[in-house]
């Protein structure tokens, strides 16, 4: 495993599966001071699955530069093998909404 910086996310409006929804960086920000590892260590999966496996990694801490996003992480060397090698289009975050039950909800 090794620590890598991932851009996750950025600030803006994006289609989403409840329609249209716009994401500020003061949410960001806030997203990013709530992420509390040793409440709750987000995984770094393929795709979204709903067990959350096969665990590539786990996220460490978030970080805002802007309206970019990123997670540093611990980050294993199949999920390193998979980008060098351009299998992986796209980067994805899930998160908590302000109503749903988690450890880190977006407000």
């Amino acid at each position: 495993m090794s620590v890598r910086a991932i851009e996750i996310f950025r600030a803006g409006t994006r289609e989403t599966v409840n329609g249209p929804a716009t994401i500020t960086p003061e949410q960001l920000a806030h997203a990013a001071a709530a992420y509390d590892p040793e409440n709750y260590r987000a995984p770094l999966t393929i795709g979204h699955p709903p067990d959350d496996q096969p665990r590539m990694g786990d996220v460490l801490t978030l970080v805002l530069r802007g309206i970019r996003l990123f997670a540093l992480a611990d980050v294993g060397e199949a999920l390193i093998n998979m980008v060098r090698a351009r299998s992986l289009r796209d980067v994805s975050a899930s998160f908590f909404g302000p109503n749903a039950p988690g450890p880190s909800p977006v407000e």
